[in-house]
């Protein structure tokens, strides 16, 4: 049984699961159950993009759900949500009060209120090398940080498990929700501040907005975030006519691969920005010590504003002016919306986005110098 919500197509939970069988998807594709297999798993390579989708579209027609999930859910409700979430940076660094630990935060709080277990799966789940955990779910949906070229969130809406995903927002297919900041109110925050302590010459360096090879030879994708806060800078810029393309510089990742090059970049240009506004914090501290670094004085030769409040941002030197983002209340509203599509609730709105962004200033910003 299918029903239809907004245009958007979803399997109801216990009818419709488990009728299905690995043997029935191949039969019906024309293909072996090894390529159904691998495919489902998340295996590149194992078959033409037509093969690939001829398989989804059959997976998608017969509600097929991998191994046990089917037989759970055919039961019942199991009570429990998977939390597929992290940040690259974060786990590199440890950052304690993490972008990730408040959105798990807000997800928990939720998940205590109405009485659900919550399972977090391994690092290697979390950075997306391995499928089958989550395409194996045996609980009863699904929380995902994601990005627009992962893969996994088709992947689990083509088996029909109830999906949320966080930070996402764009490529999002049809039946998952996502819940996201406001990205324009966040830049706008940032700018405004600025432009009320007489800067003009204002720089922006963006996080993750192409996807990079790492060292450890594991793509790095572009994120949304990173993407919008770019163009909203861009708008924000062109709007007061003061846009000039070449105060974009590059972080690649949110860890700032190349952040002291591009830091001593800026500082040479004949008309270098008095103020930097960076996609993250991690990119902002990273800039404060490569100024430092090269005599270039913060906040007074150049205020830094970073995105995202995290615990380590008031211990820099200077403490870093940044943006707090409302991403306790994502992880909360995320939780809500994904139990609205576990019980089939009526839901007017997939896609939310939440405001609440807000300034929290500090030293490392300053009335620009005359």
């Amino acid at each position: 049984m299918v029903t239809s919500i907004n245009g958007h197509r979803r399997a109801i939970n216990g009818a419709g699961f488990g009728k299905a069988t690995l043997k029935d998807v191949a039969a019906m594709a024309g293909v072996s159950v090894t390529t159904v297999s691998h495919l489902m798993t998340g295996r590149a390579g194992v078959c033409s993009d037509q093969t690939a989708e001829r398989i989804r579209s059959v997976v998608r027609e017969l509600k097929y759900v991998p191994n046990g999930p089917a037989r759970e859910l055919n039961r019942g409700s199991t009570r429990t949500i998977g939390v597929c979430m992290t940040s690259p940076w974060e786990l590199s660094h440890n950052i304690e009060g993490s972008f990730a630990q408040r959105l798990m935060s807000g997800v928990t709080h939720v998940a205590d209120e109405q009485g659900y277990l919550l399972l977090q799966y391994p690092l290697e789940v979390r950075l997306g090398r391995q499928m089958e955990p989550l395409l194996n779910s045996r609980a009863d949906g699904l929380i995902l940080s994601s990005c627009p070229t992962d893969p996994r969130a088709q992947m689990i809406a083509d088996v029909a498990i109830p999906l949320v995903l966080v930070v996402q927002f764009t490529n999002v297919p049809d039946g998952v929700g996502c819940v996201y900041a406001d990205e324009q109110e966040t830049v706008a925050v940032a700018l405004d501040y600025l432009w009320s302590l007489g800067h003009r010459r204002i720089a922006h360096l963006a996080g993750p907005v192409e996807e990079v090879i790492g060292d450890d030879d594991w793509p790095r994708r572009a994120t949304d975030s990173a993407v919008w806060r770019r163009k909203a800078y861009i708008e924000w810029m062109g709007e007061r006519g003061i846009f000039d393309p070449r105060l974009i510089a590059y972080g690649q990742t949110w860890e700032g691969i190349d952040v002291p090059e591009t830091t001593r970049a800026l500082r040479e240009m004949p008309d270098p920005p008095t103020a930097l506004f960076c996609a993250s914090d991690p990119l902002a501290l990273k800039v404060i010590e490569a100024a430092h670094e090269m005599g270039w004085e913060i906040p007074g030769k150049l205020s830094v504003v970073g995105v995202d409040n995290a615990f380590v941002s008031a211990l820099s030197h200077p403490a870093l002016t940044t943006i707090e983002l409302p991403i306790r209340n994502v992880g909360a509203e995320a939780m809500r919306l994904l139990l609205r599509i576990v019980h089939n609730d009526p839901i007017s709105e997939y896609r939310v986005k939440l405001t609440g962004s807000k300034l929290i200033q500090r030293a490392s910003t300053s009335v620009r110098a005359s």
